[in-house]
């Protein structure tokens, strides 16, 4: 637990950093005739863009679980169903140097990002219920971490699984320009 200030204090600045990345991106679009170059270098680069990303996400929800001893609730793992596949569908598509569709990395992060919306849902409302039908486990609604009152695990789930999400989603309107 001797990290945990520390390492919320780095990720809460990182998810930050994040959104206004990707409030970049989503205003770039608009303009991405008159930065053509910078436009390209992101879409171009969708699989290491979704690497980076997925590889983010598993290594900071590994951290948490492994080394700061947060056990995950179900809805977590089931964030973790989607995002983690994407890590190695991206790292084994730039290894056999394979441009593969976007389509995969559409479905796993649009699934993997309702779930963070929904698990967002049960944080910031009153719930009564834990989210686990047995009543055992982690309840869902719990905040382990709060940072700038808002960043919790599940924003920081969903940050990174919008950035896969866009950048995909770019890649794919212009394939099919």
């Amino acid at each position: 637990m001797e990290y945990l200030y520390n390492y919320n204090f780095l990720i809460s600045n990182l998810t930050l950093l994040g959104h206004v990345l990707l409030a970049l991106f989503i205003i770039a679009f608009f303009f991405r005739n008159k930065i053509k170059n910078l436009w390209f270098l992101y879409v171009d680069n969708y699989l290491f863009v979704t690497l980076f990303f997925s590889v983010s996400a598993f290594l900071g929800s590994l951290f948490y679980s492994v080394v700061i001893g947060f056990h995950p609730c179900s809805l977590c793992y089931w964030q973790r169903i989607f995002m983690y596949p994407m890590l190695f569908i991206s790292t084994l598509s730039l290894v056999r140097k394979e441009k593969l569709d976007s389509s995969y990395f559409l479905m796993l992060s649009g699934i993997g990002s309702a779930i963070s919306l929904y698990h967002l849902y049960l944080q910031f409302t009153p719930n009564p219920l834990p989210c686990s039908i047995t009543g055992q486990g982690v309840n869902c609604s719990d905040n382990w971490v709060l940072e700038y009152g808002y960043i919790t695990i599940p924003v920081m789930a969903l940050t990174c699984f919008l950035h896969i999400f866009i950048v995909n989603l770019y890649n794919k309107i212009q394939k099919n320009n």
